[in-house]
């Protein structure tokens, strides 16, 4: 990022006029004009780490924005780039063909050292859609460069050009190799050995596989190699082959002689993209057979009306260029009828009952709208006008289903019956670990036993938060709460994958959830140069790598645990005390041990058509690629920084008390005395420990306990975590049972003094005191008292 003198400088190098000066310092000081994160959330939205900016940008696409910040952030003829530009107000031809005016916020500013460019990222629908319609204010030239032309005449009075930027025009390969440039940039530097001992490796060669290349180096990490094409010392077709690819990309000493081997290949291998074929006239085995079956019979000398009608179509076809096989085959898909049977009106009433009875929230089946459909049909055009159930059925299919289905069940529903995009129009799947990683919450489907109070179980359903690699399908940190999605569990799954490998994920995809739009995820993931995504609201197809273990975990492992809820349309068919609450036996220290255990079978197995494991994928990859992810020391820093914020607490007595639990610090003691509060941070992980800002620094304070906590095993110190943290719903339950059943024994021991009341009994506070001492001798009075004989002759009857 440029100085104000640096900024004065390069204004007087590009002659760029006062009115482009002051738009440029304008949008250099405001902050982004809106939040791509807000409002629309169909679209994927990023937050980029920048490190030629030193902040985030957005971008809020995952195609056309998302790979122009990569570009901007590589480039080196790239200054800075600002994105989400102030309003402006321009003047030209709407669609009507008519003078008017209207504000416009464009996507980028970028400051290149030739001049500085206004650049507005476009779907290429949108734009042909507005060139197809033929509006005054869009343009292709001859070279096939898009203009709009009421911005580019705004811009071009301050001296500053604006672009139209078609999504097509950025290389998704281009892209995928940007990152690992990128990343490539954070390791050690090169060593001049290597650097040596390459050029004379390929000095002796045309081309050279980047995996054969390493092996002449006898190197395993492919980093080096990836810094000497970013500095061009080495090179190869970044364009066309991955660099995430090393054992099929090639390196070369010159950038000619690479592209020169590159067209070789080519050729040689055949090489031919496959994604794009689509063929429409290549007949079936049947009609194939027909032909030549009716070729046959031209042959044998067939001659009657039919054979000169085949005779007829090959003489046709010839004028089309056509071979005779070509002009014989049938044409079963252009026969029948292709009007609608039925009349308008029917068509009427159809559409409006489907609307009626069954596109709403009720979400009727489909044999409850037709019975209401046929009855409206009857009333209002007669019996003969009625289709049948089955053609009922066909016409619903036949209808817009993402329509349809949003009428039934919102966005998500919606969502879930989309069409599948194009392969050539879906964003790259990263093909590095740790490049990019999926974060979710789910709450798992079985009971668990939190506490006991001798009579009762208290159980919970505990929230599992994961985070999953892409590339190799990997789990790279999980949690378990009985609490909500919240930031603590965020920074608990963080920490664990800290602690597993000592680094981070470049980029994290999340969905909507408040937790993650917090400004505690969003600074902390900032803090550390990690890279946030968020994927569509409501569009769970866009997290399947974690939503897919999720399903996993419950249909491979959790049903065979008891007290589960796996399978809840047996939730009706089960008795009572077969029910999942009644069921659960399952310990936290249990649940925390199968998981792990489960995890380990799932990362060492086969899935679908992959050769390698989840873990041999990923320990590949990360031997590999090292400069991959955000390497973080888990220190002290990382570890009140992933602490999660909280209120300012009071002081009291030297300590602080936060759901019942007292916290202390000698440190307090002095602070008591300056201020009456602290700003403190939860620690997630140790329910007796929180940290206090007290004179500038953060300072732990402990409660009763915290000796104890920390002489536990992991696993211990987990499950009291998981009953404590997060767990307030299960205590208040179970203080209200205690308090309910206090009651019940205040109750029932008012009653038996009632009773008591009622039978006679004298309460000693009603007795008046008597001061007459009274000595009583139990002795004296037995020898006065008369005493009855016993009868022993009748103790043997009954």
């Amino acid at each position: 990022m440029l100085t104000d003198m640096q900024l004065e400088s390069y204004f007087e190098s590009i002659n760029l006029p006062e009115r482009g000066r002051k738009f440029v310092i304008r949008t250099r000081c405001d902050e982004p004009s809106r939040s791509v994160t807000e409002g629309c959330y169909q679209n994927t939205s990023s937050l980029i780490y920048s490190e030629k900016m030193g902040h985030t940008a957005q971008a809020e696409s995952g195609t056309g924005e998302y790979a122009a910040v990569y570009e901007y952030v590589y480039s080196g003829d790239v200054l800075e780039h600002w994105d989400q530009l102030p309003p402006v107000k321009v003047k030209g031809l709407n669609k009507n063909g008519r003078s008017s005016a209207w504000t416009i916020r464009s996507d980028f500013l970028v400051l290149y050292t030739h001049g500085v460019e206004v650049h507005e990222i476009k779907a290429d629908s949108v734009i042909e859609k507005n060139l197809a319609q033929g509006h005054p204010a869009w343009g292709r030239d001859e070279s096939g460069e898009i203009h709009y032309y009421p911005a580019e005449e705004y811009y071009e009075d301050l001296g500053i050009r604006f672009r139209i930027r078609p999504v097509s025009s950025f290389n998704k390969t281009l892209l995928s190799n940007y990152k690992l440039l990128l990343s490539s940039r954070n390791a050690e530097p090169l060593s001049s050995h290597i650097i040596k001992k390459t050029r004379h490796l390929l000095d002796n060669t045309y081309s050279i596989k980047m995996s054969e290349l390493m092996r002449e180096l006898a190197i395993q990490d492919a980093t080096p190699l990836i810094q000497m094409v970013d500095k061009e010392i080495v090179f190869c077709e970044l364009e066309k082959e991955f660099l995430s690819d090393y054992q099929n990309i090639y390196i070369a000493i010159s950038q000619p002689l690479s592209r020169h081997a590159r067209s070789l290949r080519e050729e040689y291998n055949g090489m031919r993209k496959m994604m794009d074929v689509s063929i429409s006239s290549l007949p079936s085995r049947k009609e194939a057979e027909e032909a030549l079956n009716r070729l046959r019979l031209l042959e044998e000398g067939k001659n009657d009306s039919t054979a000169r009608a085949w005779k007829k179509k090959i003489k046709d076809g010839a004028l089309q260029g056509l071979t005779p096989f070509e002009s014989l085959l049938p044409r079963y898909k252009d026969s029948g009828n292709r009007n609608p049977r039925s009349s308008k009106e029917e068509q009427q009433v159809f559409q409006r009952a489907v609307s009626l009875y069954y596109a709403n929230p009720s979400r009727p089946s489909v044999k409850s709208a037709y019975g209401r459909y046929r009855k409206l049909v009857r009333d209002e055009l007669g019996d003969d006008s009625v289709i049948t159930e089955k053609s009922f059925r066909q016409r619903l299919k036949n209808c817009d289903q993402m329509k349809l289905a949003y009428a039934r069940g919102g966005k998500r529903m919606m969502y879930a019956h989309s069409n599948t995009s194009a392969v050539k129009h879906r964003t790259l799947k990263s093909r590095v670990a740790f490049q990019r990683a999926h974060i979710d919450h789910h709450v798992v489907k079985c009971f668990i036993v939190w506490g006991n109070d001798g009579r009762v179980d208290f159980i919970g359903r505990p929230c599992l938060s994961l985070l999953i690699d892409e590339a190799s399908d990997m789990p790279l940190g999980y949690h378990f709460s009985f609490a909500s999605p919240s930031r603590m569990a965020d920074a608990c799954v963080l920490r664990d994958c800290v602690r597993r490998y000592g680094k981070l994920p470049e980029e994290i995809v999340a969905d909507h959830g408040s937790d993650f739009k917090s400004v505690y995820f969003r600074s902390l993931l900032a803090s550390e140069k990690v890279n946030l995504t968020f994927r569509p609201k409501s569009m769970s197809k866009a997290g399947s790598e974690v939503e897919r273990f999720f399903n996993e975990f419950q249909t491979q492992w959790l049903c065979q645990r008891e007290g589960n809820m796996v399978n809840k349309h047996a939730a009706r068919a089960v008795d009572g005390k077969h029910a999942s609450r009644r069921m659960a036996v399952f310990q936290p220290d249990d649940l925390l041990r199968e998981f792990e255990q489960y995890i380990a079978h799932r990362n060492n197995k086969l899935k679908g058509p992959k050769t390698k494991t989840a873990i041999a994928a990923f320990n590949d990859s990360v031997t590999t690629y090292g400069c991959v992810g955000r390497s973080v020391d888990y220190d002290d820093r990382f570890i009140v920084a992933t602490a999660v914020e909280a209120k300012n607490y009071t002081i009291e007595r030297n300590d602080i008390k936060i759901d019942e639990v007292r916290y202390s610090h000698p440190a307090l003691r002095n602070t008591r005395l300056t201020s009456s509060k602290v700003e403190v941070r939860i620690e997630p992980e140790n329910p007796y420990v929180v940290y206090a800002h007290v004179n500038n620094k953060w300072v732990s304070c402990a409660a009763t306990g915290a000796v104890e906590f920390m002489e536990k095993t992991t696993i211990n110190q987990q499950v009291e975590t998981l009953k404590i943290r997060g767990a307030g719903t299960l205590r208040a339950l179970a203080k209200e049972r205690a308090q309910d059943e206090l009651a019940d024994l205040l109750d029932q021991a008012d009653k038996q003094l009632e009773q008591a009341r009622q039978a006679g009994w004298i309460d000693l506070n009603d007795v008046e005191a008597d001061d007459t001492e009274v000595s009583i001798n139990i002795f004296e009075q037995l020898a006065n008292a008369e005493v009855q004989r016993l009868s022993t002759s009748t103790w043997s009857q009954p």
